[in-house]
């Protein structure tokens, strides 16, 4: 079962990351004139608010994968001490 479970959450996790990434993109495309594809950080004034949109999605995104990589180490290290 324990198995199961984590390939369930290795699924999931590449799903939500798969999300970010196509959001990530989505959030490039929808910046504002004069803003470098490049940019290291983007701030909500480099971005349309169709940019926000998804730069929201994208910070969503991060935060759920980080929520279910701690799940499943810990999952994974409570069952795995038996």
């Amino acid at each position: 079962m324990r198995d199961t479970l984590l390939r369930a959450f290795g699924a999931l996790i590449l799903a939500v990351w798969l999300h970010g990434l196509w959001s990530y993109v989505q959030m490039v495309r929808h910046r504002r004139a004069g803003t470098s594809a490049f940019s290291v950080t983007w701030s909500p004034g480099q971005l349309t608010p169709e940019g926000l949109v998804h730069r929201k999605r994208v910070l969503w995104s991060w935060a759920a994968i980080a929520i279910l990589l701690v799940a499943a180490l810990l999952l994974g290290g409570v069952h795995g001490a038996r």
